[in-house]
């Protein structure tokens, strides 16, 4: 599949800002929504903010960042499928240490599969449908605080590996 990469990112991103929504730190458009532990409201961006707004940041701000990719591997001798690992981040921003870990864990427990699932389908992102052939796990899931601080708001990193799983054609 061409741009393959672009349909895994995506799908994570939904899994992870449908799940934020779930858990009830995101509002799913509810008129007189209220944040969990009675927090500020939380945002969800699909990419790490700027390195140069950093400092500035307001909290509660959750941010889907994707990292490198390894080289394809073959899986079985002839048989034709083939793995892939990828590496993801959340960043949680948040206003201060009691919902970052809150929110953090809330996404790790997500990706460590204690909501369902650490296996899932990638979904084409033009049709919305499931693409054959392709198997991701989430995999090497764990959170830890940012190795530096931030002015405004506390710090917490969530990293996974995507095993990816796929046909060997294209």
């Amino acid at each position: 599949m061409r741009h393959f990469a672009r349909h895994l990112h995506a799908t994570i991103q939904n899994q992870v800002e449908a799940h934020l929504v779930t858990m009830g730190w995101l509002t799913d458009g509810t008129v007189g929504f209220v944040p969990l532990l009675g927090a500020l409201p939380v945002e969800f961006q699909r990419q790490r903010p700027d390195e140069s707004i950093l400092k500035s940041l307001k909290p509660n701000l959750v941010a889907v960042s994707f990292g490198g990719e390894t080289d394809d591997e073959d899986e079985q001798l002839g048989g034709g499928l083939i793995s892939q690992e990828h590496v993801m981040f959340v960043d949680v921003y948040a206003e201060n240490d009691a919902v970052a870990v809150a929110l953090a864990c809330d996404v790790r427990d997500l990706l460590a599969g204690r909501f369902g699932s650490r296996y899932f389908r990638v979904k084409d992102q033009v049709t919305g449908t499931d693409v054959l052939g392709y198997l991701a796990e989430y995999d090497e899931v764990f959170r830890e605080p940012a190795d530096r601080e931030l002015p405004n708001v506390r710090w917490q990193i969530v990293r996974a590996t995507v095993l990816v799983l796929m046909p060997g054609e294209v």
